[in-house]
């Protein structure tokens, strides 16, 4: 099987599972908007060992500046 093939195999496993969560995700997704539009802040880890920091760097080219990053959680705070 080629790495394409496993690729699109596991991506619709993933998608396939989430297809149960799809009204929680909905509805924490609103509500994150909700906080975000009272001035609020949503924290995550998203990218915490899913991809390199830098990728989500806000410097980084093409960063729509969504989210703020740091590598050190008191840092977020500021």
């Amino acid at each position: 099987m080629t790495y394409m093939a496993q690729y699109h195999r596991g991506t619709m496993q993933i998608l396939e599972a989430l297809a149960g969560e799809l009204e929680q995700i909905g509805a924490l997704g609103a509500r994150a908007a909700g906080v975000v539009r009272r001035g609020g802040t949503v924290w995550t880890s998203m990218d915490s060992g899913h991809m390199p920091h830098y990728e989500h760097a806000e410097e980084r080219r093409g960063n729509p500046g969504l989210f703020r990053s740091s590598r050190e959680f008191p840092d977020m705070k500021k």
